[in-house]
């Protein structure tokens, strides 16, 4: 067994052994590969072992094997100028041995043994090899792609996935296995598209692969985990999920891109003066709280992030305390509260002690984290967090449900936005709607069409815009929020003044022509 030959030989101990052979269990890799990939056993290593364990000689003649009247030779470019020699039904003749040239062709090629030949005997090979050569070429620099050292057949596919994702701006992928197969989708715009169906033999090295690249940990087999990693290449944070299912298993690999990092503020969220003017005001407090709501993915991390870094963080102490950290940002104390295997209540207790004139709490879970974030808004601190509730008006009764007294809501309660994304149509190619379908739309837009305004609609086609995606350039924030009097009013009960609901948002944007009439449906 490879794996005692290389405790024999005093490379990996056994612990190591038993680690990479659960691994191997779930990626169905070779022992050597895996050790590579956890990082015992370096790339150079296995090659000089693995060829004396496999004892490996020189060809002393490579004649004998051409003498078959049908005998072809397939030529296999591993790399520039690094070429292998499969002889149908015999050896693989290569110049040097490498595990990761035979791992390129393993899967698809059978040989019964590998031999070592000099150039005089590469040269015969390649008179007599056929016209019509399989190439399988290494497909990146790793070390410039900020991949790990070993190199596999699926290399290429994860990269793939990687540059298309951000090329689209994809906010997620996501590798689900199925029926047919590994199935990759893609999250752009807010919707899934589909970008590859992987064969049902391929799916345990490909989810290892991945599992591998992403920072899921190889030994977490059966049972969530998480995991992270800056890929230098493409200046993405990726922040990954895994779970066991029925089928197999399930990875999604949310996709942080670095430029809404450096170039995060309100002025880049793209949000309109009914929203950012009552929110400006509200950052120039001494206290309060100040709250984003909407449901997952609609845009309350980044707006909050974008608020942080709006703000004079040199001469302010602001503290974060999150579930993860999504975006890290210059002057900000993070707070990771899942890797710290603490509560938000427990940080946000922590973090008073800290004397901070800001804080950050990711969202408001649970009743503890409601009354300790609305005592550090009590007593001379600017909190803003989030909660998840479909409407602005919604969250005041969220935390009335959550025991906060009303006078105590009325007294710190500064501003309450809802958030919500629609996609925003391109400008090149979108198209003029001709009729109104759908009941619901008919309703909310046929008076204004009556009055003569023009609404438009996707064009599925796109165009040449490089930024258009069918016809859809990223998506537009819808808004809805209330502060002073509108608040209080909801909290003792009293009839609401009027102000801009999500409804209200989205017909605005509609009749300007940056959305479509139908993203009215749902809100």
């Amino acid at each position: 067994m490879f794996g005692e030959y290389l405790i024999s030989n005093n490379l990996i101990t056994r612990e190591q052994l038993d680690e990479s052979l659960g691994v191997q269990e779930l990626s169905r890799q070779k022992i050597g590969r895996v050790l590579v990939t956890l990082g015992h056993l370096t790339q150079t290593q296995l090659n000089e072992f693995l060829a004396k364990f496999l004892k490996i000689s020189c060809e002393d003649s490579i004649l004998k094997h051409l003498e078959k009247p049908d005998q072809k030779v397939q030529v296999i470019e591993f790399d520039k100028n690094v070429f292998g020699y499969l002889c149908s039904g015999s050896f693989l003749f290569l110049k040097e041995f490498k595990d990761e040239y035979i791992a390129k062709i393993e899967a698809n090629n059978r040989f019964i043994g590998i031999r070592l030949i000099s150039e005089d005997q590469e040269r015969v090979l390649k008179s007599v090899s056929r016209s019509d050569k399989e190439q399988i070429v290494v497909p990146v620099n790793r070390e410039k792609a900020g991949f790990s050292d070993g190199i596999g057949p699926f290399d290429k596919f994860f990269i793939s996935m990687l540059e298309k994702a951000r090329n689209h701006n994809a906010s997620d992928i996501h590798f689900d296995v199925e029926e047919r197969g590994l199935i990759v989708r893609m999250r752009i715009n807010g919707d899934l598209e589909e970008v590859s169906c992987v064969d049902k033999a391929h799916i345990q090295p490909v989810m290892t692969k991945v599992r591998s690249e992403v920072g899921l940990p190889l030994s977490v087999v059966g049972r969530p985990c998480s995991g992270s990693k800056y890929f230098e290449k493409f200046k993405i944070k990726v922040r990954s999920e895994y779970a066991p299912e029925t089928l197999g298993e399930t990875i999604v690999c949310r996709i942080i891109d670095s430029s809404k990092i450096k170039n995060a503020n309100i002025e880049n969220l793209g949000a309109d003066r009914v929203f950012t003017e009552p929110l400006l005001r509200s950052m120039n407090k001494k206290n309060g709280l100040i709250l984003l709501c909407g449901q997952t993915g609609s845009g309350k991390s980044l707006t909050l992030f974008s608020v942080l870094m709006s703000m004079d963080r040199t001469r302010k102490k602001i503290i974060s305390i999150e579930d993860p950290v999504e975006y890290e940002g210059e002057g900000i104390s993070q707070i990771d509260v899942n890797k710290h295997s603490i509560t938000f209540g427990e940080a946000l207790r922590s973090s008073l002690r800290l004397d901070p004139d800001i804080i950050m709490v990711g969202e408001i879970r649970d009743e503890e984290t409601a009354h300790l974030a609305m005592r550090a808004a009590s007593t001379g601190h600017l909190v803003f967090s989030t909660l998840h509730t479909n409407s602005a008006l919604g969250a005041i009764t969220r935390l009335t449900g959550m025991g906060i007294a009303h006078d105590v809501l009325a007294e710190n309660l500064e501003v309450v936005s809802a958030l919500t994304l629609r996609k925003k149509l391109c400008p090149f190619c979108k198209q003029p709607v001709a009729e109104l379908n759908d009941p619901e739309v008919r309703e909310e837009f046929s008076g204004l069409v009556h009055l003569g305004v023009e609404l438009f609609e996707q064009n599925s086609q796109g165009c040449e815009n490089p930024d258009c995606f069918k016809g859809v350039i990223g998506r537009q924030i819808i808004t809805e929020t209330i502060n002073g009097e509108i608040i209080k009013s909801k909290i003792m009960g009293r009839i609401t003044p009027g102000y801009r609901s999500l409804k209200d948002c989205v017909k605005e944007y509609a009749c300007a022509g940056v959305i479509s009439p139908y993203d009215v449906v749902g809100v």
